[in-house]
């Protein structure tokens, strides 16, 4: 379990909504479920991962902070999930 001592002026900062969640706190808002929820609603929507998250992240109302390595880590997420089903199709499952 991570643990954090944050005053309220690190809470303030650039956090529009004053969103109190710890993940924040950590920089993992890409676990959030609202960031997630809006994440998959632009990725069926675009087709684009690129553009879902360029899209996820102009129009949530919090800023969320992610750290930069997270959404390569997203993008080849996506591409292995792609690869995968290709796999499946060849494979008849």
């Amino acid at each position: 379990m991570k643990t954090k001592v944050v005053s309220i002026e690190e809470l303030k900062e650039d956090n529009s909504t004053l969103c109190l969640s710890p993940l924040r706190v950590f920089g993992e808002c890409h676990k959030c479920p609202t960031f997630k929820h809006n994440l998959d609603y632009n990725k069926n929507k675009y087709r684009n991962i690129n553009k879902a998250i360029e899209e996820t992240l102009k129009n949530i109302k919090c800023n969320p902070k992610i750290n930069l390595g997270t959404f390569e880590l997203i993008k080849k997420k996506e591409k292995l999930l792609k690869e995968i089903k290709e796999i499946n199709k060849k494979l008849g499952d």
